[in-house]
């Protein structure tokens, strides 16, 4: 299965702290962050990667090259402007035929992903993102689902300080999906094809059996992802 890992964003909030690095290469002691996400991906049985690259790309591709020094596959779509999370999946595709992933790239969690991708496709659905409660999803907007767990709306940002669920960044994706994302248009995957999907009635499953998931997109959260990693060594 190709995993496509969405490493484009401009990291603006963490711009203070990684002035010459792109987000997914935020230092995390001796490593960088994007490593440690191809190694929990790669220990989930994935080798063959695309990488969506944009901002400061040859940071990336200077490090990673063609992924066998990480022992994968790694090969890039560059895109010559900002295309959002959508647009730089709508970039693949004419190359890509079958069931794939996406991986946010300034994410890391922990999760069973053959029993996710088994979930995916015993379901029926077009797409299953992986989500996990949190105590406060202001931050993030909340996934609405029904009992069966499939998901029914989604609830803005900024919203009231609450207990939720929140999408992790990762998906199990059919190629149909693609029909859902216009091109040569800046996209949000999450705000405009999502969306879009629920609109026409397709199914939007959910897995829920993630652990330790860090989101680095702001300075205060990936001071505690540093910390967890630190303590997490010691035990």
């Amino acid at each position: 299965m190709k995993a496509i890992i969405l490493a484009g964003g401009l990291g603006t909030r963490l711009y203070p702290l990684l002035r010459d690095l792109p987000k997914p290469m935020a230092p995390v002691g001796t490593r960088y962050f994007l490593e440690i996400v191809l190694d929990v991906m790669k220990n989930n049985g994935l080798t063959d990667f695309i990488f969506c690259v944009c901002h400061m790309a040859d940071k990336i591709i200077n490090h990673f090259g063609d992924g066998s020094r990480f022992g994968v596959k790694i090969s890039y779509s560059i895109e010559e402007a900002p295309a959002g999370t959508g647009g730089a999946i709508g970039l693949l595709r004419n190359d890509i035929h079958s069931t794939f992933c996406v991986i946010n790239g300034d994410t890391y969690q922990e999760l069973d992903l053959q029993q996710c991708i088994a979930r995916h496709k015993s379901s029926g659905a077009i797409a299953t993102m992986s989500v996990v409660k949190v105590r406060d999803s202001s931050r993030y907007g909340q996934v609405i689902i029904d009992r069966d767990g499939y998901v029914t709306g989604f609830c803005e940002k900024g919203m009231e300080v609450q207990e939720g669920l929140i999408n992790t960044g990762l998906y199990i994706l059919e190629p149909a999906v693609f029909n859902y994302i216009p091109e040569d248009k800046f996209v949000s995957f999450e705000q405009d094809v999502l969306i879009a999907m629920l609109k026409c009635n397709q199914k939007i499953g959910t897995y829920d059996h993630v652990k330790n998931f860090w989101d680095i997109g702001i300075p205060a959260d990936y001071h505690k992802f540093l910390y967890w990693v630190n303590e997490s060594s010691k035990g």
